[in-house]
């Protein structure tokens, strides 16, 4: 299992890009486990978003991920600073409309 020290021993300094796909791959592992961690996939979208803090597709990515963690609050926070970012993300709407249906499922969001 990954642990958050190895994760972050991993992310050496590049393109955020690199790094989105990372934390991307990191949450498909996540929710194909029995017990699913998030942690190493939130570090990597933190990580990101740290070399990319203007890009709205990296808050979004985080926001989907912790609404898969459970963490609703930061998940709506990342998802409005998306939109604020870019109106024009349409994701972000979505996955904020989601989030305050009852029952709805995050997954047809992404």
């Amino acid at each position: 299992a990954l642990d958050a020290a190895s994760v972050s021993a991993a992310l050496v300094p590049g393109d955020y890009r690199d790094k989105l796909r990372q934390a991307d791959a990191l949450l498909v592992q996540a929710r194909t486990q029995v017990q699913p961690d998030f942690r190493p996939a939130l570090i990597a979208y933190t990580h990101a978003i740290s070399l990319a803090p203007q890009q709205a597709s990296v808050w979004y990515s985080r926001a989907v991920a912790e609404a898969f963690a459970g963490d609703l609050t930061s998940a709506r926070a990342d998802a409005a600073h998306a939109l604020e970012l870019d109106a024009g993300y349409l994701a972000a709407p979505r996955l904020l409309d989601a989030l305050e249906s009852s029952g709805a499922s995050i997954e047809n969001t992404q």
